[in-house]
């Protein structure tokens, strides 16, 4: 269900007490809200730990809704990927969101879990991919050509249609592999305990980690690549993976070929899963399992895996799946995968010290209300956005 006062994707909130967030000025961010939006005021850390951290966030823009921040392949040019339906490029000094890039404001549903809610670029940068909820609340997946510094909303293509049967659990991001292969993460289409079982029914879309190939054949606007697991047997042919709740974010470690996974828990537990690109067909577990717990009495699947770590709703209510690091400015988080809570704002990384070795989790001491998406830079290192307005980047002290 939805997280009261912050439309992300969360645990179902029966029994549980409201989440007291503030939309406004958090941590002491530099954010003035306007009618307009928000308004640029000054960089300023953004660690909750007032120097005890060895890392600091910094607030570097600011924006209406920020759900990611994308850049160019070629021309290495950021752009904002905002909820309510725009997309615009960073500029300026110091960085601010200019003109708009695409708009498809009126072409979204964009309230509670729903909106543009992902985007990428292709390879060469000559294609962009969003993930978006239609007007009808329904998930679409579109392709734009790209011009220069802008979408060219006359030469769309619609790549894939899901129903969603009700209005929160859409997933929402989009993902290019090193092979150019669209990764396409879906929620189990709502409510709450997936009633109707879709994540585990490999004939449904929902519920999935999805791969295709975004160049069209003579009978779809897109293919079908070769290794995915039900492509010649019962099944959809587009489902990579099974059995996910509410993927809220993910990553792929290209060096270690393993895809990394924040899935939203029910009432209990959050998870961040990791799995090895070679197990194609790998089930999660919902909703059988709720992290590495039976739910509801449920089996565990045959084959299925548990999550590298967890944490229960004493620490929060939502998890935000982010990006596998490799950059320089992180010190001792190389090799890890970064992600924190939606509600309670704290950012984690999770990693092992050798291959096959126990998966360990720590918090970097920083925090940021509404934590939305984690976004690796071209130079290797992250930012990271809130639905509150704040684009921030990670550093060492």
């Amino acid at each position: 269900m939805q997280c009261p006062q912050t439309g992300h994707s969360s645990a179902s909130m029966e029994g549980m007490p409201p989440t007291k967030r503030s939309f406004g000025l958090g941590l002491g961010l530099a954010l003035i809200l306007t009618f307009g939006g928000l308004r640029h005021v000054g960089s300023r850390s953004a660690s909750a730990a007032s120097g005890s951290s060895a890392f600091r966030l910094t607030t570097v823009a600011t924006a209406n809704s920020p759900i990611a921040v994308i850049w160019h392949p070629t021309t290495k040019a950021p752009f904002v990927v905002e909820k309510v339906g725009t997309i615009r490029m960073l500029a300026g000094k110091p960085l601010a969101p200019m003109g708009i890039a695409l708009d498809l404001t009126k072409e979204v549903s964009s309230g509670g879990e729903q909106g543009l809610l992902g985007a990428a670029f292709s390879r060469n940068g000559s294609l962009l991919f969003v993930n978006l909820t239609n007007t009808a609340g329904d998930t679409e997946i579109r392709e734009y050509a790209w011009q220069t510094i802008s979408a060219d909303a006359t030469r769309e293509r619609l790549l894939l249609s899901i129903t969603q049967p009700y209005g929160n659990h859409n997933g929402g991001h989009v993902v290019v592999d090193a092979e150019g292969m669209l990764w396409i993460g879906t929620g189990d289409g709502g409510s709450g305990g997936d009633p109707q079982n879709r994540a585990q029914n490999v004939d449904s879309l929902l519920g999935k980690m999805l791969r295709i190939d975004p160049r069209p054949d003579d009978t779809r606007p897109y293919r079908i690549p070769a290794g995915n697991p039900f492509a010649e047997r019962g099944g959809r042919p587009e489902v990579w993976a099974l059995g996910l709740r509410n993927p809220w974010r993910y990553d792929i470690d290209a060096e270690g070929r393993r895809l990394f996974i924040g899935d939203v828990g029910q009432g209990t537990y959050e998870e961040i899963s990791v799995v090895s690109l070679d197990r194609p067909g790998t089930n999660f577990g919902w909703k059988l399992r709720e992290g590495k717990h039976a739910f509801e009495g449920g089996r565990k699947p045959t084959g299925s895996v548990d999550p590298v770590t967890e944490y229960s709703h004493a620490d929060g209510c939502s998890v935000t799946g982010g990006v596998f690091y490799r950059g320089k400015s992180l010190k001792g988080l190389a090799g890890r995968f970064l992600y924190g809570d939606f509600c309670k704002g704290w950012i984690a990384s999770v990693g092992q010290r050798t291959t096959g070795g126990v998966w360990q989790s720590r918090r970097l001491g920083v925090t940021l209300d509404n934590l939305a998406s984690f976004n690796t830079a071209p130079d290797g290192e992250v930012w990271v956005t809130s639905t509150s307005g704040t684009i921030g980047r990670l550093s060492g002290r």
